[in-house]
């Protein structure tokens, strides 16, 4: 494996590490909990996430994609073994099309939503919201529990 893949493994173990971390323990309960009103649920962090790796991942790696219900994101009749089943669908999708790309495959042009960019930086970039949502919910979490007289 090329350097520069085995850079993007290694993030992407760091990132799904600390996610898998941060769900640690997590109940069907505190899925719809926020820290304020204008912030958005466990559930909606998760969710989001799970259609990102499902949806937007598939389409970097140039794999077809599969319907998707419109309203998964933040759909508050998901159950908590639903998003996980799916984070873990996602999860597998990136291994297996990590597995399959090359150097040339990354250097390749992609859209990335308005902008071409490489496939390189478009899978840094779901790697980026994986960390980015990984903090929202050890953030969330953290409150939840001081808020319930937790350390």
């Amino acid at each position: 494996m090329s350097e520069r893949l085995e850079s993007l493994k290694v993030l992407a173990e760091v990132a799904f590490s600390r996610l898998e971390r941060g769900m640690e323990g997590l109940t069907e309960e505190e899925l719809d909990w926020k820290s304020c009103e204008e912030a958005n649920t466990i559930r909606w962090m998760l969710t989001h996430l799970a259609y990102e790796w499902n949806i937007l991942l598939p389409r970097f790696l140039g794999r077809e994609i599969e319907a998707w219900p419109e309203s998964y994101v933040g759909d508050p009749s998901l159950t908590l073994e639903r998003i996980q089943g799916d984070l873990d669908k996602g999860r597998a999708i990136f291994d297996k099309g990590l597995k399959s790309l090359t150097p040339e495959v990354l250097e390749e042009e992609i859209q990335f939503f308005s902008r071409r960019t490489t496939r390189e930086y478009a899978l840094m970039q779901i790697l980026a919201e994986v960390i980015h949502h990984g903090g929202q919910l050890a953030h969330a979490r953290g409150c939840m529990k001081r808020q319930r007289g937790g350390d």
